[in-house]
């Protein structure tokens, strides 16, 4: 997995971090699979971390090879 276009959102409660990530044909997790691994590799405190990820799919096997 890659991630591009990172950036980050401050606010009063919490902290948004906004991003792409682009997800190889040959992976097999759902999106909501690869946001909860990411989820729980956040720091939670003292500050509240949230994700908000594009994801980019690849759709055939011959992607993101050069």
């Amino acid at each position: 997995l890659t991630m591009h276009d990172f950036r980050m959102v401050l606010g009063n409660t919490h902290t948004n971090l906004l991003f792409d990530v682009l997800v190889p044909y040959s992976v097999n997790l759902s999106n909501t699979e690869i946001k909860e691994q990411i989820d729980a590799q956040l720091p939670q405190s003292p500050m509240k971390l949230y994700t908000v990820i594009h994801f980019d799919r690849g759709f055939t096997s011959e992607e993101g090879q050069a």
